[in-house]
């Protein structure tokens, strides 16, 4: 396994069942937490443990609405993580690059919201970027 099996993954997802439970391997579940819970109403904040050079990796409904999940990681997760936490939004992209047709139909409400928070983030990649690379190079999958 990668990294000498020092990785440490934590998913937080309401449905497990539909079909996170069957990419996780029975070998990688010692290394892989589960919490089966809509991510507002976790009792726990395992996002408090993240450390400079640690993973954020958010794939959220995209939708910005009272009680979401994606206000709740825009202005309860977001501003308490500290300097240095790599944050992977899924499936959002800078405004100006939206213009893929089969991207321009989703609601980007997280970019939206952290606009309007007025949030400092610096953007290293976006999934433009990851999509031309792997659209021009030899590791496209």
């Amino acid at each position: 396994m990668f990294f000498d099996n020092a990785v440490q993954l934590t998913f937080i997802e309401p449905q497990p069942e539909n079909r996170l439970s069957t990419l996780i391997r029975e070998q990688d579940q010692q290394y892989a937490t589960v919490h089966a819970q809509r991510l507002q109403e976790l009792t726990t904040t395992p996002w408090d443990q993240l450390q400079a050079k640690y993973f954020l990796f958010i794939d959220s409904s995209h939708v910005s609405k009272y009680g979401s999940e994606v206000n709740h990681v825009c202005f309860a997760i977001l501003p308490t993580l500290p300097p240095g936490v790599i944050v992977h939004i899924h499936d959002v992209f800078k405004l100006a690059q939206l213009v893929s047709k089969k991207w321009r139909r989703l609601n980007c409400h997280e970019k939206i919201t952290l606009v309007i928070e007025g949030r400092s983030f610096k953007v290293r990649i976006t999934q433009n970027e990851i999509d031309a690379y792997m659209k021009n190079s030899e590791h496209n999958i």
